[in-house]
Protein backbone atom coordinates (compact mmCIF):
# COMPACT_ATOMS: atom_id res chain seq x y z
CA UNK A 1 0.00 0.00 0.00
CA UNK A 2 1.37 3.20 -1.24
CA UNK A 3 0.63 6.51 0.91
CA UNK A 4 0.69 9.88 -0.38
CA UNK A 5 3.61 11.93 0.14
CA UNK A 6 4.05 15.08 1.96
CA UNK A 7 3.33 18.34 0.12
CA UNK A 8 6.07 19.71 1.98
CA UNK A 9 8.99 17.68 2.91
CA UNK A 10 10.57 19.09 6.52
CA UNK A 11 13.90 19.78 5.14
CA UNK A 12 13.05 21.43 1.93
CA UNK A 13 13.70 25.18 2.06
CA UNK A 14 10.70 27.15 1.18
CA UNK A 15 11.43 29.97 -1.90
CA UNK A 16 8.26 32.16 -1.18
CA UNK A 17 8.82 33.07 2.96
CA UNK A 18 5.59 32.67 5.28
CA UNK A 19 4.22 35.87 6.79
CA UNK A 20 3.12 35.32 10.15
CA UNK A 21 0.78 37.70 10.08
CA UNK A 22 -0.74 35.04 7.18
CA UNK A 23 -0.90 31.97 9.84
CA UNK A 24 -3.30 33.93 12.16
CA UNK A 25 -6.59 33.98 11.18
CA UNK A 26 -8.11 37.64 10.35
CA UNK A 27 -11.19 36.55 13.35
CA UNK A 28 -8.93 35.43 15.99
CA UNK A 29 -9.57 37.19 19.58
CA UNK A 30 -5.56 37.52 19.70
CA UNK A 31 -6.18 40.06 17.14
CA UNK A 32 -8.44 42.05 19.41
CA UNK A 33 -6.68 41.96 22.33
CA UNK A 34 -3.88 43.69 20.70
CA UNK A 35 -5.57 46.03 19.35
CA UNK A 36 -7.39 47.24 22.64
CA UNK A 37 -3.81 47.17 23.92
CA UNK A 38 -2.80 49.97 21.40
CA UNK A 39 -5.39 51.78 23.05
CA UNK A 40 -4.05 51.97 26.86
CA UNK A 41 -1.83 54.21 28.11
CA UNK A 42 1.96 53.29 28.03
CA UNK A 43 3.31 56.05 30.33
CA UNK A 44 4.04 53.42 33.50
CA UNK A 45 5.87 51.27 31.59
CA UNK A 46 7.76 53.83 29.06
CA UNK A 47 9.18 55.68 32.18
CA UNK A 48 11.05 52.90 33.87
CA UNK A 49 11.79 51.11 30.28
CA UNK A 50 14.99 54.08 28.82
CA UNK A 51 17.81 52.83 26.48
CA UNK A 52 20.85 54.53 27.39
CA UNK A 53 22.60 53.02 23.79
CA UNK A 54 24.59 50.44 26.31
CA UNK A 55 24.00 46.78 25.40
CA UNK A 56 21.47 45.65 23.47
CA UNK A 57 18.29 47.60 23.19
CA UNK A 58 15.08 46.39 25.43
CA UNK A 59 11.84 44.58 24.43
CA UNK A 60 9.21 46.93 24.19
CA UNK A 61 7.46 46.68 27.63
CA UNK A 62 4.01 46.53 25.54
CA UNK A 63 5.41 43.36 23.83
CA UNK A 64 6.13 41.51 27.20
CA UNK A 65 2.55 42.92 28.73
CA UNK A 66 0.75 41.41 25.49
CA UNK A 67 2.29 38.12 25.84
CA UNK A 68 1.64 38.11 29.64
CA UNK A 69 -2.15 39.02 29.26
CA UNK A 70 -2.77 36.56 26.53
CA UNK A 71 -0.93 33.86 28.45
CA UNK A 72 -3.63 34.57 31.58
CA UNK A 73 -6.30 34.19 28.93
CA UNK A 74 -4.90 30.74 27.62
CA UNK A 75 -4.25 29.93 31.38
CA UNK A 76 -0.22 29.77 31.32
CA UNK A 77 1.14 30.65 34.17
CA UNK A 78 4.26 29.80 34.18
CA UNK A 79 7.76 31.31 32.87
CA UNK A 80 8.88 28.16 31.52
CA UNK A 81 5.46 27.13 29.45
CA UNK A 82 5.23 30.17 28.46
CA UNK A 83 8.61 29.81 27.03
CA UNK A 84 7.64 26.34 25.44
CA UNK A 85 4.20 28.59 23.47
CA UNK A 86 6.28 31.24 22.62
CA UNK A 87 8.28 28.45 20.63
CA UNK A 88 5.79 26.60 19.69
CA UNK A 89 2.39 28.46 19.31
CA UNK A 90 1.45 30.43 16.33
CA UNK A 91 -0.43 32.69 18.50
CA UNK A 92 2.32 34.04 20.60
CA UNK A 93 4.88 33.93 17.72
CA UNK A 94 2.59 36.57 16.42
CA UNK A 95 2.26 38.49 19.71
CA UNK A 96 5.94 38.84 20.44
CA UNK A 97 6.42 39.70 17.07
CA UNK A 98 9.07 37.13 16.53
CA UNK A 99 11.10 37.97 19.70
CA UNK A 100 12.12 34.53 21.09
CA UNK A 101 12.62 35.11 24.71
CA UNK A 102 13.06 32.59 27.86
CA UNK A 103 11.66 32.08 30.73
CA UNK A 104 13.80 34.54 33.02
CA UNK A 105 13.01 37.36 30.93
CA UNK A 106 9.39 36.18 31.46
CA UNK A 107 10.04 35.49 34.95
CA UNK A 108 11.89 38.95 35.84
CA UNK A 109 9.51 41.09 34.01
CA UNK A 110 6.46 39.72 35.82
CA UNK A 111 7.69 39.99 39.15
CA UNK A 112 9.60 43.26 38.64
CA UNK A 113 6.36 44.62 37.03
CA UNK A 114 3.50 43.24 38.72
CA UNK A 115 1.76 46.13 39.84
CA UNK A 116 1.99 47.99 36.30
CA UNK A 117 0.80 44.44 34.34
CA UNK A 118 -2.62 44.66 36.99
CA UNK A 119 -3.37 48.07 36.34
CA UNK A 120 -2.91 47.46 32.22
CA UNK A 121 -5.15 44.15 32.84
CA UNK A 122 -7.54 46.31 34.41
CA UNK A 123 -7.47 48.95 32.04
CA UNK A 124 -8.04 46.31 28.90
CA UNK A 125 -10.79 45.13 30.64
CA UNK A 126 -12.67 48.19 31.00
CA UNK A 127 -12.16 49.25 27.57
CA UNK A 128 -13.35 46.14 26.60
CA UNK A 129 -16.41 46.61 28.56
CA UNK A 130 -16.57 50.24 27.60
CA UNK A 131 -16.89 49.02 23.56
CA UNK A 132 -18.85 46.07 24.34
CA UNK A 133 -16.60 43.39 23.37
CA UNK A 134 -17.45 41.53 26.10
CA UNK A 135 -19.80 41.86 29.27
CA UNK A 136 -18.40 41.34 32.86
CA UNK A 137 -20.08 38.05 33.37
CA UNK A 138 -18.42 36.95 30.40
CA UNK A 139 -15.04 36.92 32.21
CA UNK A 140 -16.41 34.81 35.11
CA UNK A 141 -16.45 31.19 33.30
CA UNK A 142 -14.47 28.77 35.68
CA UNK A 143 -17.48 27.88 37.69
CA UNK A 144 -14.85 26.41 40.35
CA UNK A 145 -17.10 25.96 43.74
CA UNK A 146 -15.25 26.23 46.22
CA UNK A 147 -18.09 25.61 49.25
CA UNK A 148 -20.59 23.04 49.22
CA UNK A 149 -23.56 25.86 49.59
CA UNK A 150 -23.78 27.32 46.50
CA UNK A 151 -26.83 28.68 45.57
CA UNK A 152 -28.52 30.75 42.55
CA UNK A 153 -28.44 33.44 45.08
CA UNK A 154 -24.55 33.34 45.68
CA UNK A 155 -23.59 33.21 42.06
CA UNK A 156 -21.66 35.80 40.21
CA UNK A 157 -24.01 38.18 38.10
CA UNK A 158 -23.24 41.17 35.94
CA UNK A 159 -24.44 43.68 38.47
CA UNK A 160 -22.37 42.20 41.08
CA UNK A 161 -19.33 41.71 39.85
CA UNK A 162 -19.60 45.61 38.56
CA UNK A 163 -20.19 46.32 42.35
CA UNK A 164 -17.29 44.15 43.47
CA UNK A 165 -15.40 46.57 40.56
CA UNK A 166 -16.14 49.30 42.33
CA UNK A 167 -15.46 48.25 45.68
CA UNK A 168 -12.33 47.22 44.49
CA UNK A 169 -11.00 50.21 42.78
Amino acid sequence: MKFADAPIPRDQINLIPTYLDELLPQNSPIRLIDELLDQLDWNVFNEKFSYERRGRPPIAPRILVAIWIWAFFRRVRSSRELEYQLRTNVEFMWLAHGHRLDHSTLAAFRSQNAKPLKEIHRDLIRLAKKLGVIKIADLYVDATRIKANASRSRMMTDGKATELLKIVD
